[in-house]
């Protein structure tokens, strides 16, 4: 693939700006080429006619200032006397001075202008062209006449495809999003504009190399998609928070609905710190409510952290009590029952034995059978 662009493009907007003073002079016939979007390098030219009334030149403006941001510039005058018009030399430099003096009768000067487009390092405005009257003091005052002719100049970076993904963090984007799913994070509004960029950069990159102001408004366009797609996370993520805090909120509930519902811990000393804590979590949740509301989603998020924090603490302390409240109580009655039992069947066997004995004794004495 060829070079993309080796430098940016200018869109000429035209910027007059007139102040009447004394001397009634005016630009007419200004002609501006090419008209419409330039790659840097690309020649300009311009050409203005200046008019200065019937009139002797002493009576004319001492000065008149013309300046331009072009490049490799090449001023061309013509004095316009009384039947002639007269060829000047050319000059160079980014400045050049209007000097009618040699003329008797100088009814106005007609000049051009050649130069090329510049190079920028970022999208700026620059002066095509500048035409002042200075005072009789070398100075530009508000009273005199200024007219201004602007252009904007694009740095090239802002439509490469280089720069398409990287300078507006596309894939950082697309990571971001992976991240958050990952999380169980509603991602489905990030998503929605992550595609709706996606799709206006790629058209840009499509026209980069003949409709680069279409390029550069589709790519301006796409960044606004990225940052309220990166809020839409932001609002989702502190949601996601608030669910996971409330549903805490109500594990605690629950625990102290069965502590209250048991006489033997309805007045627990560890129960009220724990009912303390918990309305600190919900007032921490209705905050973070209130700040999505109103659309301030990164607030919404930190204060949604701050709930799920307090909630997740206050059903640790919750579980713990609860976990020493319900543990179960030994069964003593049953163990004495069962002592009891092994005693009387250890003592039947002992009274068994002993009137077994006693017959087989009496048996043996008498010398006769049982």
């Amino acid at each position: 693939m060829r070079e993309v662009l080796r430098a940016g493009f200018v869109m000429l907007c035209l910027v007059l700006v007139v102040c009447q003073g004394a001397a009634a002079w005016s630009v007419t016939n200004i002609s501006i080429e090419p008209s419409g979007a330039l790659t840097p390098g690309t020649p300009v030219l311009v050409s203005v006619k200046i008019d200065f009334p019937e009139q002797p030149a002493i009576h004319q403006p001492r000065e008149i200032r013309l300046v331009t941001d072009l490049e490799k510039q090449k001023w061309i005058q013509y004095y316009i006397a009384k039947g002639y018009e007269d060829d000047r030399t050319m000059y160079g430099g980014k400045e050049h001075l209007l000097d009618w003096f040699p003329v008797p009768e100088l009814f106005g000067v007609r000049f051009t202008l050649e130069g090329t487009a510049p190079l920028v390092t970022q999208t700026s405005n620059i002066t095509i062209l500048r035409i002042v009257e200075l005072n009789e003091k070398g100075e530009i005052s508000a009273s005199e006449r200024i007219y201004e002719y602007h252009a904007t100049v694009i740095n090239p970076s802002d439509i490469t495809p280089q720069s398409l993904f990287w300078k507006y963090d596309l894939q950082g984007f697309r990571t971001e999003i992976d991240e958050f799913a990952a999380m169980g994070v509603n991602t489905t509004g990030a998503e929605a504009k992550y595609q709706t960029a996606k799709t206006k950069i790629d058209a840009a990159y499509a026209l980069r190399e003949f409709q680069y102001m279409t390029a550069l408004e589709n790519i301006t366009a796409a960044r606004a998609d990225i940052a309220e797609g990166e809020r839409l996370l932001d609002k989702a993520w502190a949601e996601k928070e608030i669910a996971d805090a409330e549903e805490r909120i109500n594990q605690i509930d629950g625990i102290i609905a069965w502590c209250i519902g048991n006489k033997t811990t309805a007045s627990h000393h560890e129960l009220l710190p724990i009912i303390n804590k918990r309305e600190i979590a919900v007032a921490y949740t209705s905050m973070a409510k209130g700040e999505i509301y109103y659309g301030n989603f990164s607030d919404a998020q930190s204060m949604a952290q701050k709930a799920y924090a307090q909630a997740n603490e206050t059903y640790n302390d919750a579980d713990t009590l609860y976990q020493i409240l319900n543990r179960p109580v030994p069964d003593v009655t049953g163990k004495l029952r069962s002592l009891l039992l092994q005693v009387l069947t250890a003592g039947f066997i002992v009274i068994i034995l002993s009137i077994t004995g006693y017959f087989w004794w009496k048996k043996r004495k008498s010398g006769g059978t049982v």
